[in-house]
């Protein structure tokens, strides 16, 4: 099996000068019908180019105070307001200043085992597509697991 057979094709892209409140905005809303909790990417493009992937990590950093995330005995600290305030203070930053420029991709041909070494190794959960230097789709972590897991037999022994 190949990256095309599993590939979402029509999937979700956002311009590097979009802000971090659209692409938040595209990520809730993207794949109604198709499970709760959205996508957990956007395809960052300039035009047609490639110049970025935009995730729900890069957002959550984007979003968390630092120190929160470098002290774990302050991740355990909440109070009243707190995200809130820094979604209202990051809403207005452009993607282009918390996406990823280093994207993993793989080529449309490209056998599944390829893609899920990157999904482990790299601790990545979505993937674009490129037919020559052109993004025609994007794996999912989620969807290439679905796909496997209906292979895999589950029953009463």
């Amino acid at each position: 099996m190949r990256a095309r057979d599993v590939m979402i094709t029509d999937f979700d892209k956002i311009s590097p000068d979009a802000t971090l409140f659209d692409a938040a905005a595209i990520m809730r809303e993207s794949r109604k019908g198709m499970g709760e909790g959205g996508v957990p990417a956007l395809v960052v493009l300039d035009g047609d180019r490639l110049v970025g992937i935009v995730s729900l990590t890069d957002m959550l950093k984007a979003i968390l105070p630092p120190y929160l995330l470098q002290d774990t005995h302050l991740a355990h600290v909440t109070w009243d307001g707190l995200l809130e305030s820094q979604c209202k203070r990051v809403q207005d930053k452009k993607v282009r200043d918390i996406m990823t420029r280093d994207v993993v991709t793989v080529k449309e041909d490209a056998v599944l085992a390829e893609a899920a070494e990157h999904f482990l190794s790299r601790h990545i959960h979505s993937i674009p597509v490129l037919r020559g230097t052109n993004v025609v789709g994007i794996l999912y972590l989620y969807d290439l697991a679905k796909r496997v897991f209906s292979y895999c037999q589950v029953g009463a022994s």
